[in-house]
């Protein structure tokens, strides 16, 4: 009899001990315990670039936060563009960031197509004003980019395999070829127009050309040279930075150097600040 209980009471013992085994335990909602106040009016800082490329400016806003992470806020904003004149965008208010945050450093995957459309002068400065939006942040220090949810090493010659850190001091200008006169001697002439159209997969521009008395009439589509260089130039003609294709923009005022087959081996982007 002492037997029989002993066995009975075996089996009750492991046939609870399997059943509890099988409960599954839910992760706890994160954004329950957040660090960061949710709710009601809060103040963020959005860095954008300036017109002409060459550094960033900040703008300060006041949103309403009911719920979402700051991060996803800030990245709703930031697509939104800058509301004053002397700051532009480059992505588009349609897209969709994805921003997660872990240990520190924020996650953000920029859509493919779109991205590799842009020049790589603009995506280095779009991408910088993003890093410093986000790293106001409390709890964000860095930011990883990633393309369709991937990471990769290079996006428009532009090194994303490394976190980015926030740069706070004006952009500083890159390197550039410097760009020779035109030279009449070697059948070389210079003209000047409005963009409008860029055709990129045609490494050409399509152009209204500016003409006067002393104008040589070339175009309206103008043949970049495989070495152009493209220059950008401010209000007091000082270079900028050195520019490629995908940096120029319908409605750029140009100055072009033309070989004497017609092709553009030197390009002037003039930008005045407004």
């Amino acid at each position: 009899m002492r037997t029989v209980l002993s066995l009975a009471l075996l089996v009750t013992v492991m046939l609870t001990a399997s059943c509890s085994s099988l409960i599954q335990v839910e992760p706890a909602d994160t954004h329950a315990i957040s660090p960061r106040p949710l709710g009601g009016e809060v103040s963020i800082t959005l860095y954008f670039p300036t017109n002409d490329g060459a550094w960033l400016e900040t703008e300060e806003r006041t949103v309403m936060q009911t719920g979402q992470p700051l991060e996803d806020i800030i990245a709703q904003e930031f697509l939104l563009g800058p509301v004053r004149t002397d700051c532009t965008s480059f992505f588009d208010e349609d897209w969709s960031l994805q921003v997660d945050v872990m240990e520190h450093i924020a996650y953000v995957s920029l859509p493919r197509k779109e991205m590799e459309s842009m020049g790589h002068q603009h995506t280095r400065i779009q991408l910088q004003a993003l890093v410093n939006s986000l790293t106001a942040v409390e709890g964000i220090h860095s930011v990883q980019f990633l393309i369709n949810g991937k990471q990769q090493m290079s996006l428009n010659v532009i090194s994303i395999g490394e976190p980015w850190l926030p740069a706070f001091e004006r952009v500083a200008k890159e390197d550039y070829r410097p760009l020779r006169d035109t030279d009449p001697q070697k059948g070389e002439y210079f003209i000047e127009g409005e963009i409008l159209e860029v055709i990129a997969e045609e490494n050409a521009l399509l152009i209204e050309q500016h003409l006067d008395s002393g104008s040589r009439e070339a175009g309206p589509t103008i043949v970049l040279a495989d070495d152009v260089i493209i220059h950008l130039q401010d209000d007091e003609h000082e270079v900028r930075q050195e520019l490629d294709i995908g940096d120029i923009a319908v409605g750029d005022v140009v100055g072009i150097i033309m070989t004497n087959d017609h092709q553009a081996r030197g390009i002037i982007v003039h930008r005045w600040a407004h």
